[in-house]
């Protein structure tokens, strides 16, 4: 899931195996791992598997060093696991991060206007109308500062269809 093991607190099978094993036994050792984290991952309401199974999966022939018990790597895999999002968790998470995207937007086009409607001190023609008509005595426009800063700032507020996909998110996590 994560490229970065801990950037965004998912651990792949495959980073959980590497941080478990050195390189020189990572042959049965890895495999092991990975089949009882990915049968864990198997199902979509993320089904836990019993720390029982978990053991049983991970022992096997390559259990010669005694590194780890399989009860030892059998919690291992069950704490990493039980860290792992739910699929309402992700929906809902992606459910905000539009809602975030869609008021962000809404700013932005909000800002845009107001910076187009700012109007010329001199023939009081607006900025976005200034590179086809030419002020007063062929002098160049003179909009304010300070009115184009003002009118241009962003300011992000909750939008309707923002307010309805937060909504939605909240509805996915209370399924839990």
């Amino acid at each position: 899931m994560g490229d970065q093991p801990g950037s965004d607190g998912s651990v792949s099978a495959e980073e959980m195996a590497e941080a478990m094993y050195p390189e020189s036994d990572m042959t049965y050792g890895y495999q092991a791992v990975r089949e009882a984290f990915e049968y864990g991952h198997a199902a979509a309401q993320r089904v836990q598997p019993s720390r029982e199974a978990i053991v049983e999966a991970i022992t096997g022939p390559w259990f010669n060093s005694r590194t780890y018990s399989p009860e030892v790597v059998a919690i291992n895999v069950e704490v990493l696991f039980s860290g792992q999002p739910t699929v309402q968790d992700v929906r809902a998470q992606m459910l905000r991060e539009l809602a975030d995207e869609e008021d962000r937007e809404a700013a932005e086009e909000y800002a845009r206007a107001n910076t187009a409607s700012v109007r010329c001190a001199r023939c009081d023609l607006r900025y976005e109308e200034r590179e086809q008509y030419s002020c007063h005595e062929h002098t160049p426009h003179d909009y304010r500062e300070d009115e184009l800063l003002e009118a241009g700032e962003v300011r992000v507020v909750p939008t309707y269809g923002g307010d309805q996909l937060r909504a939605r998110a909240d509805r996915e996590e209370a399924q839990r």
